[in-house]
């Protein structure tokens, strides 16, 4: 029997349920005892109280520094050998949960907590096995530790990326952003009745991500023009969500909800508007339900938009968004390249190889 810790940090949501997701293919084993913990439940200092503030502070007032942070090579390789010195600051509760709790495997899928696992295990307060998964489409430095036993990626490039780097290939196991099987809509008339839905009415979904960063009504003044139903999902913003719904009070084919089961409505809709975080993209591409990009956070999700254009997973980028719903809606021509779209089986995966890889450690 192994026990194993699944990791995460509540700085968003899809991390929590990517989280969630792994930890459910973990206990499909009868193997194992999974247990989740939200970091910040039990490192909830600095950490919390000034790294998500700084975070969201940038995002929405300065990206353009985010984005030097985070791609900038030169301060990536400056600042690389500090990460879990500073991660150390923030590891003394989470090391007696470890010490505690006797865990044989620690998977992680945020920087923050990978990055104190790390220093943790440098300094002997861990000894099990270190397991690292990712979010996003692309590689980022600061994602990998050298004392990392397995990393859970999501497409074939970023383990092509680790072994350039000399991580050997045994330690890498490509997963796809792992969705759980048992939640797939399979009763899609079903969702529609929810919806007070007509099978042949068309569909547009708005989303903002869990947190409705970014959701911008200019793009729903034009959607608005649209014979369709349109669904806007502001996440956990409440203030952007009464705004919506008194700003579009009059607009009888306008629903604004809060936060959603991103999966029922990527099954029933025709265009899907939205950031591309790497869970979404996932979830939308499993409905093989055409994807278009609204607004990116910069850094992590601009590199997302390159690979899903090189692989043709989401439409042409436009600015012209009733033009290019429209003619979606009309033709139907992106939703039918996705059905022979190959590439979208690197991505819509539901978490295999990873019970056998840790079963191995």
């Amino acid at each position: 029997m192994k026990n194993i810790l699944v990791i995460y940090t509540s700085i968003g949501l899809g991390h929590k349920k990517i989280a969630e997701n792994i930890a459910a293919v973990l206990q499909s084993d009868s193997n194992n005892k999974v247990e989740l913990l939200d970091l910040y439940d039990v490192e909830s200092g600095g950490l919390k109280k000034y790294g998500e503030k700084l975070y969201y502070f940038f995002l929405k007032y300065s990206p353009w520094i985010w984005e030097f942070f985070y791609i900038n090579k030169i301060f990536v390789v400056l600042t690389l050998p500090f990460r879990t010195f500073v991660a150390g600051f923030n590891s003394k509760k989470l090391a007696r949960v470890l010490i505690n709790k006797h865990y044989d495997v620690v998977v992680s899928t945020h920087a923050n907590s990978s990055a104190i696992v790390s220093y943790l295990k440098s300094q002997g307060m861990y000894t099990g096995k270190f397991v690292i998964a990712f979010s996003d489409y692309h590689l980022h430095r600061y994602w990998l530790h050298d004392n990392a036993d397995l990393y859970l990626a999501n497409i074939d490039e970023q383990k092509q990326e680790m072994v350039s780097r000399g991580i050997a290939p045994k330690k890498i196991v490509v997963s796809g952003m792992t969705l759980r099987k048992e939640e797939s809509v399979a009763d899609k008339q079903k969702v529609r009745n929810k919806f007070n839905l007509h099978e042949t009415d068309k569909v547009i979904a708005v989303l903002a991500g869990s947190r409705g960063f970014g959701m911008n009504s200019e793009i729903i003044d034009q959607l608005a023009k649209i014979d369709a139903s349109i669904f806007v999902a502001c996440g956990t913003n409440e203030e952007t969500r009464t705004h919506l719904i008194q700003k579009y009070r009059n607009f009888s084919n306008i629903k604004v909800l809060g936060y959603v089961n991103t999966r029922e409505l990527a099954a029933i809709a025709n265009v899907v508007v939205t950031k591309p975080g790497g869970l979404t993209v996932a979830e939308c591409l499993e409905q093989r339900v055409p994807i278009l990009v609204s607004h990116f956070l910069p850094g992590q999700e601009r590199l997302n938009i390159e690979y899903l254009k090189r692989h043709g997973l989401i439409m042409p980028l436009s600015t012209d968004y009733y033009n290019a719903v429209k003619h979606e809606l009309v033709t139907g021509a992106f939703a039918a390249k996705l059905k022979e779209n190959p590439d979208v089986k690197l991505i819509v995966r539901y978490g295999e190889g990873i019970c056998e890889a840790i079963a191995k450690l």
